[in-house]
């Protein structure tokens, strides 16, 4: 509670109903990360148009096995190991055994890799080994835009390490890792989408992700027909919408995901959280991003700790001075904290996947928590709230409500999803230093009503910490088409 009194800026003075908190960021902070991209190599043998690497890392190196190491030793519960960055991973000499230990941690184990420059002997490690998701970064499947993009190999090596992937995940008599493509749309290969849906569809992949490309670095190209000053042009625009929407028509069972929301009309910011493409208006803040720094860390083939991509070349600390506890708690990643939420950080300011808000100088707090419109009270491990609940992320979670005039009770709302482990599943909610158990031993939903008797020396901040015992993702588990990590659903929390 001692945090709680630091951050508490004051209290309206004409309601009981709503605190004001003037910094946020130390409550929404993991004591560690929870999701890691990991360059295990800044080396590529492809020289993709769109790519910065060799620009920025020159011949690139292998991160050094022993550091590698030592960073998984220094995880704590981590929810995902991405094992990529910039270069090709699947050149790694220690890839086998840098995907076995991420998989020891509990994390769910990810590569993403163009695949076509693969040896048979590494894809059949990424089945043996049970890597939980394969992306393939497929942006032409002709061979003349093949090479026009990557520069290096063929389509013909990619299908044929396609073909080897499925064949030995029949031969393991397993469905990991899981496919899906990446595909970074260009002026010059969106004719080539419709081949690469088409492959999916062929192969059983269910999920493609689409990239409108980007342009953050001084390259040579400079894409002028898809970019205006950073942005997609709305000649580009129209054309990726167009070749969407013919997709979408003609493969409704395959999921096809745009990276950011710039294909969609920009609308006013207001006191909700939602994607917002421009750069930050006055008077407004950042709620969160993909790589938001209240959950997760870069850590670069040199041991850098960097936020995120768009600022991979402005690092945090270095594991090779320091470990990764101190580094993610130091004075520097603190002030960086405080610097994206406000907007202040201008890489942050101008990001196309942030969300964002108008709000005034402090946050207000109030006795209630509806997720659509308490988005801000959900502080750690919990996806983007639906229109009447929000799921959690993450075994732990936490959300802050103010406690009302003469609070009495805490009544928690929502459903603890089955477990197919013996014991079955359970929720623990932590108020005031109490525990509340939500036990789920049935082969269903479990909606659940938890209701809290409160001390009467609450403090005027309530922090609700939420533990479940096990996370499922409806797509690995063939239950969906969800790919997300989900604990429970949280319908609403209101002090009474």
């Amino acid at each position: 509670m001692s945090i709680l009194k630091k951050l508490v800026e004051r209290f309206t003075a004409h309601s009981p109903f709503t605190a004001h908190i003037s910094d946020i960021s130390t409550l929404k902070t993991h004591h560690l990360p929870q999701e890691f991209w990991i360059e295990l190599t800044s080396k590529c043998p492809f020289d993709c148009v769109f790519c910065s690497r060799a620009s920025l890392r020159g011949k690139g190196e292998h991160m050094d096995f022993d550091l590698y190491q030592k960073l998984i030793s220094q995880m704590q519960n981590p929810r995902v190991i991405r094992l990529n960055y910039s270069g090709e991973s699947i050149h790694y000499p220690h890839l086998t055994e840098a995907i076995a230990m991420a998989k020891a941690t509990g994390a769910r184990v990810e590569l993403v890799t163009v695949l076509s420059s693969a040896k048979p002997k590494v894809i059949e490690s990424l089945v043996r080994e049970q890597l939980d998701r394969l992306t393939i970064s497929i942006h032409a499947l002709s061979e003349p835009m093949y090479q026009q993009i990557y520069g290096h190999s063929t389509v013909e090596s990619l299908c044929e390490n396609l073909a080897l992937i499925q064949s030995a995940k029949k031969s393991f008599n397993t469905r990991l890792p899981l496919i899906d493509f990446a595909f970074v749309a260009m002026e010059r290969n969106l004719q080539e989408l419709p081949l690469v849906v088409a492959l999916a569809n062929d192969s059983g992949v269910q999920q493609v992700d689409i990239h409108p490309v980007i342009r953050r670095d001084e390259i040579p190209e400079t894409f002028s027909q898809e970019l205006i000053a950073g942005n997609l042009t709305s000649h580009f625009r129209l054309q990726l919408s167009k070749t969407l929407r013919d997709l979408e028509a003609a493969y409704p069972h395959i999921t096809m995901n745009v990276s950011n929301k710039e294909l969609e009309q920009t609308p006013c910011l207001g006191s909700s959280p939602i994607p917002f493409t421009p750069a930050l208006p006055e008077g407004a803040k950042i709620f969160s991003c993909e790589q938001n720094p209240w959950d997760t860390v870069h850590v670069l083939a040199n041991g850098d700790l960097v936020s995120c991509e768009v600022r991979d070349q402005m690092p945090l600390g270095n594991l090779n001075n320091a470990n990764l506890h101190s580094i993610w708690h130091s004075e520097s990643y603190q002030a960086f904290r405080r610097n994206y939420t406000t907007g202040l950080d201008e890489k942050c300011r101008t990001c196309i996947y942030k969300l964002a808000y108008l709000s005034d100088e402090a946050l207000a707090v109030k006795s209630y928590l509806r997720p659509s419109e308490c988005q801000q009270q959900l502080l750690i491990g919990w996806h983007f709230a639906e229109s009447h609940h929000v799921w959690s992320s993450t075994n732990d979670a936490r959300a802050i409500i103010a406690k009302s005039a003469d609070p009495t009770r805490l009544v928690i709302t929502g459903s603890l999803p089955a477990a197919t482990e013996p014991d079955g599943n359970t929720l623990r909610i932590n108020v005031a230093d109490a525990e509340y158990l939500v036990r789920n031993s049935t082969v269903n939903n479990l909606p659940f009503t938890v209701d809290i008797l409160l001390p009467h020396d609450l403090k005027q901040l309530i922090i609700v910490d939420f533990n479940v015992a096990h996370v499922f993702s409806p797509q690995q588990q063939n239950s969906g088409a969800d790919a997300r990590q989900l604990g429970f659903l949280l319908s609403e929390i209101k002090c009474l």
